[in-house]
């Protein structure tokens, strides 16, 4: 099936690190609260206008909508229902009908609002794993985790977030103990990955926040359009060529880096020197 894409190329302005402003350690986690750009308010208008004249399917923006855009954005923030408590899409609920409203105004400081809790929930999370990454199970229990939690109950507390998350933990144990590895490696392993996890969480941007917004409301047409902000389009574009555009140079990726395969003779990256077969990128900035 055709997968139809929504690109739009306007100025959007460059986000800044994060990192200067989350605390990242195994007892504290913070991330800092995220709210939309001056240019988002332009965008969303100038979405919600493409989509309503040039969709296909010519779909009403209206409650109906909305209401899909509401489950939608939340599914794309927790689809296994991992974070979120029941009190927070409680407190979400009275918004499920304005998302129309949100985007055609351009008012999105509610969507950022969810996003934030959603971060305060994540680094919670965290706080928990990396409190109890090390801790001794007992594999001779009878108990099961449930994987396929897509239309599980919200938990209703930050004790029933925790049980889950203990037996989630026992199980990521008893996986790498299946595979070999040993107490100490298993536990080398899980706060690698959850550490992994806590800096894709602290990178995020508004701009990110923007486009997972923005996805909801496209994938509410239908589920093959799509909204790729100019970053997530220069990125597609890499990953569909396996190449960077403009420096020469061919591309994988491997584990949390893009690692450089070959560098194209004659282009920018052969002539400066700067970059070699094997080399591995860990950011790109201008100047």
């Amino acid at each position: 099936m055709k997968k139809w894409i929504v690109v739009l190329l306007l100025s959007l302005g460059a986000g800044t690190s994060l990192f200067a402003d989350s605390v990242i350690s195994d007892t504290t986690i913070t991330f800092k609260n995220l709210e939309p750009e001056p240019q988002h308010r332009r965008v969303s208008q100038t979405i919600s206008q493409i989509l309503t004249q040039y969709h296909y399917l010519k779909k009403a923006i209206d409650d109906s909508m909305s209401s899909q855009m509401f489950d939608r954005y939340l599914e794309s923030l927790d689809p296994n229902r991992l974070y979120f408590l029941s009190g927070d899409i409680r407190d979400f609920e009275k918004f499920r009908f304005m998302f129309d409203d949100f985007v055609n105004s351009g008012q999105l400081n509610v969507a950022y609002a969810i996003f934030n809790t959603y971060e305060k929930r994540v680094a919670e999370r965290l706080q928990y794993v990396f409190h109890h990454i090390d801790q001794p199970f007992d594999f001779t229990l009878d108990e099961y985790l449930n994987y396929d939690r897509e239309n599980a109950p919200w938990a209703n507390n930050p004790a029933e977030l925790d049980e889950l998350w203990r037996k989630r933990l026992k199980n990521e144990t008893l996986r790498l103990k299946l595979a070999g590895k040993d107490p100490a490696g298993i536990v080398k392993t899980l706060r690698k990955r959850y550490k992994r996890m806590q800096k894709n969480v602290a990178q995020s941007q508004s701009e990110d926040v923007f486009q997972i917004l923005m996805n909801a409301f496209a994938e509410s047409f239908d589920p093959h359009t799509n909204y790729f902000s100019p970053k997530e389009f220069d990125d597609f574009k890499i990953r569909m060529s396996q190449s960077l555009e403009g420096i020469g140079a061919r591309l994988v990726n491997e584990n949390d880096y893009t690692k450089v395969v070959a560098i194209v003779p004659g282009g920018p990256a052969d002539k400066s020197k700067l970059l070699h077969p094997n080399d591995k990128i860990v950011g790109v900035a201008q100047g």
